[in-house]
């Protein structure tokens, strides 16, 4: 189902003629899952409504967890453990 909101009228309009935007709704198909079940690489959030995203990454065998990557800066990433629950589906 999609919503739709407003845009805003021309100046010489007045508010006499709206026309309307048609937008998903945010995260109608996101699902959560643990890591684990992940494939890599796929994008991922810890929380479903985290604007912070990661990608899935390799298995870190010193530490036994899985290396997730932040999406918007590269040198950073975080350690997770297999059975943490994370959401997938998302719009990004």
């Amino acid at each position: 189902m999609e919503r739709k909101f407003p845009s805003r009228p021309a100046a010489n309009d007045a508010g006499r003629h709206w026309t309307f935007l048609l937008l998903p709704k945010r995260n109608e198909t996101m699902k959560a899952m643990q890591l684990k079940d992940v494939k890599r690489g796929e994008y991922i959030k810890r929380k479903p409504e985290a604007n912070k995203v990661f990608t899935k990454g390799e298995y870190d065998r010193e530490f036994k967890k899985y290396r997730c990557d932040d999406h918007d800066d590269i040198s950073r990433d975080i350690l997770l453990r297999g059975n943490t629950t994370v959401y997938v589906g998302f719009t990004y």
